[in-house]
C-alpha cells in the first residue's frame, strides 16, 4: 500500500509478544519491504522466534531502553547493517493498574523510565543517526486514550502517556524543521495481554465481571467493538509513510470513536 516504505530501515520497540501492538507493527512494515531492527528487554531468542514469521530478515537486538548506553548501541548498531535509520516506532510500554492511593513511587518510575525517559533516550539516538546520513525521517510514539482522559486505576499510566503527545510535539517542533517528522498514535481498548490485565483490575476495583467489563468498552464505542494491534499497525504505517508528509506533531486517535477530540 505505501509503496515508498519498501528498502526504509524501521526501528520497533516492545515486539516480544505475538499478541502485541509491536508485533503487529512489526508484521506490518515487514509486509511493507521494510528492514526491521526488533527490539525488547526480553531475552534474544524470544525476539527471534517471532522474528522468524515475518518477511524479510529482520535485525534482533535485546535492548532495555531504560538505558541509554544501551540505547544508542542498539541504534548503532542497526544503522550498520542497514545503512541508516528512516523510522522509529517508540512502542515499549508497561502498565501497573492500582488505585490511586495504592501505587508507589516506584510503580511511577519504572512507568517513566520505560515510557517516557525510554522514548526520549530512543528518539535522541535515532533522529541523530538520521541526521548524520543526511536521511529525513519519521518517528511514531504510542501514546494512549489513557492519557487524554481519565480512567480509575491508571494515574500513573495515564500521566505517563500524557507525557509522551507532549514529547511529541516538542521533538516534532523542533525537528520537523530539519526533515523529521514526528507523531503519535493513541489507541484506544485494544485487545492485548497489557489491555487484558487491565480490564482485570478495573473490573475488581468496580466490581463487576471481566464479560461486563468487555461488554461496557464495546457498548461505549461507536464502532462497537475492541480494537486489535492491526488497527493500530495500520495508523503506524501511514504515519511512517511519505503519504502522510504534511503531518507533524499530531495524535492520532484510533479508538473506535471512544473518545473524539
Amino acid at each position: 500500500m505505501y509503496k515508498d516504505l519498501a528498502g526504509k530501515t524501521a526501528i520497533i520497540t516492545g515486539v516480544g509478544n505475538k499478541r502485541g501492538i509491536g508485533f503487529a507493527i512489526a508484521k506490518r512494515l515487514a509486509s511493507e519491504g521494510c528492514n526491521l531492527v526488533l527490539t525488547d528487554v526480553l531475552p534474544l531468542r524470544k525476539i527471534q522466534d517471532l522474528a522468524s514469521e515475518l518477511e524479510g530478515k529482520p535485525l534482533c537486538l535485546q535492548c532495555d531502553i531504560t538505558k541509554e548506553d544501551e540505547v544508542y548501541a542498539m541504534v548503532a548498531i542497526g544503522a550498520e547493517r542497514f545503512g541508516g535509520i528512516d523510522i522509529l516506532i517508540n512502542n515499549a510500554g508497561v502498565v501497573k493498574a492500582k488505585e490511586f492511593l495504592d501505587h508507589t513511587i516506584e510503580d511511577l518510575d519504572l512507568m517513566l523510565d520505560v515510557m517516557v525517559k525510554g522514548s526520549f533516550s530512543c528518539i535522541k539516538a535515532a533522529v541523530g543517526n538520521m541526521l548524520e546520513n543526511h536521511r529525513e525521517g519519521a518517528v511514531v510514539n504510542i501514546a494512549s486514550m489513557g492519557g487524554q482522559i481519565v480512567f480509575t486505576g491508571e494515574a500513573a499510566y495515564g500521566t505517563c502517556k500524557r507525557a509522551i503527545v507532549h514529547l511529541t510535539q516538542a521533538a516534532a517542533k523542533e525537528l520537523s524543521p530539519r526533515g523529521i517528522r514526528v507523531n503519535a498514535v493513541a489507541p484506544g481498548d485494544v485487545w492485548t495481554d497489557m489491555l487484558a490485565y487491565c480490564f482485570k483490575e478495573m473490573a475488581e476495583m468496580k466490581g463487576i465481571t471481566m464479560d461486563e467489563m468487555i461488554a461496557e468498552s464495546e457498548e461505549a464505542a461507536p464502532i462497537r467493538r475492541i480494537g486489535t494491534p492491526e488497527d493500530v499497525a495500520n495508523a503506524c504505517a501511514f504515519l511512517a509513510s511519505e503519504q502522510s508528509g504534511y503531518i507533524t506533531g499530531e495524535t492520532l486517535n484510533v479508538n473506535g470513536g471512544l473518545h473524539m477530540e
